[in-house]
């Protein structure tokens, strides 16, 4: 946070663009960085203001529950719950079969508050959306708007057939 503030003292926010990684500019962050963040952009697997149906669900629902917007550890959190979930559901439960839990993580096909999320079967590695997102002010509050969507992101090895 306090790197944010500094950058903006000192005069850097004129000269260069605050580039950085999903959570140096998230909503959790916002509130000790003030409008310093304003204008930032950064990467990242989720946004609060992504506009789908999934997302503006998830983000009523937790705005009750905490008075605040998720960030992408409230996002990935519930994802990663969300996944396990539908994992034990299809070994009925059985977590000690640890090949089976695998097996059954690696089919996970879902669209969680970030988007469509499921598992490289060679590598395990997730496949996912990244966002670059900006940080603007609405209704006196600041937020990340994704600018840029790069879908399905994963891991892919060069040498891999």
């Amino acid at each position: 946070m306090r790197f944010v503030k500094e950058y903006d003292q000192y005069g850097l926010k004129s000269k260069s663009k605050l580039l950085g990684f999903q959570s140096c500019l998230d909503s959790d962050t916002f509130p000790g960085q003030g409008k310093s963040a304003l204008g930032g952009l950064s990467s990242s697997i989720y946004c609060e203001t992504l506009d789908t149906p999934e997302n503006k669900h998830y983000v009523q629902l937790f705005k009750e529950k905490r008075k605040k917007l998720p960030g992408v550890f409230d996002e990935s959190g519930y994802t990663t719950m969300r996944i396990i979930d539908d994992a034990l559901k299809l070994i009925d439960g059985k977590i000690e079969d640890r090949a089976a839990f695998s097996a059954a993580v690696a089919k996970t096909n879902i669209v969680a508050p970030r988007g469509p999320v499921s598992f490289d079967q060679v590598t395990h590695q997730a496949i996912q959306n990244v966002y670059i997102r900006r940080v603007v002010e609405r209704q006196g509050e600041l937020v990340n708007e994704v600018i840029e969507t790069v879908p399905k992101v994963g891991d892919y090895p060069p040498n891999r057939a």
